[in-house]
């Protein structure tokens, strides 16, 4: 399928705090943030799932809002959950449910780090790991960019940024963020570059303060 970078970039940036309008891997493929559903499990099964995994981040469980739609974008990405910032809720969409059950907890954890790091908290852990001054963004975008994401989700957001500074921090860097906590959950830390898992684990410590 070709992606229209250009309009995902567009919709993305005028709604960098919109989880909702935020691709996925796109529909079908079995990579990053969505994968090829199996398994004989029930639906309570998964909530049960889903539910243990916001226990274990002291996320309410009120707060997980299961919702019988599949949201697509025009693209042709399925989104699985969302964080609803104006809410404080995370939405589990249909598609989330057809995912492999080992898999339902890392989402709980992506959507989990969205909710508890803002932007200032992510940009002093950036700035204590790479010891650059966080106002000078062209050094700090080098130095991160040179990584890259750390899943083919991730790693498409920082291709959608690389000619777009406005999205650089809203974007990229919080969705590898959030990746990199999902990749943490499913105990699979050790495929993460040091340098992310440090910024990670500083952006954690700033948050338990």
């Amino acid at each position: 399928m070709q992606v229209d970078w250009n309009r995902i970039k567009n919709v993305l940036r005028q709604n960098a705090f919109d989880e909702s309008l935020h691709p996925r891997d796109p529909k079908g493929e079995s990579t990053g943030g969505q994968f090829t559903a199996k398994g004989g499990e029930t639906m309570d099964d998964k909530k049960k799932i889903i539910y243990d995994a916001a226990d274990r981040f002291n996320f309410p469980r009120d707060k997980v809002v299961f919702e019988d739609q599949r949201n697509v974008s025009g693209d042709g990405y399925e989104i699985a959950a969302v964080f609803r910032k104006s809410t404080g809720e995370i939405i589990i969409y249909k598609g989330a449910m057809d995912q492999e059950s080992d898999q339902l907890g890392g989402i709980i954890a992506h959507e989990v780090n969205h909710a508890k790091m803002d932007n200032g908290t992510i940009a002093m852990a950036i700035r204590e790991v790479i010891g650059e001054p966080v106002s000078d963004q062209d050094t700090v975008w080098g130095s991160l960019r040179r990584l890259d994401g750390v899943t083919p989700y991730s790693t498409m957001m920082w291709k959608l940024a690389d000619d777009d500074k406005s999205f650089r921090e809203n974007i990229a860097v919080r969705e590898t963020l959030a990746e990199v906590a999902r990749l943490n959950y499913l105990k699979r830390l050790n495929e993460v570059d040091p340098v992310w898992q440090d910024i990670f684990s500083e952006a954690n410590r700033r948050v338990m303060r």
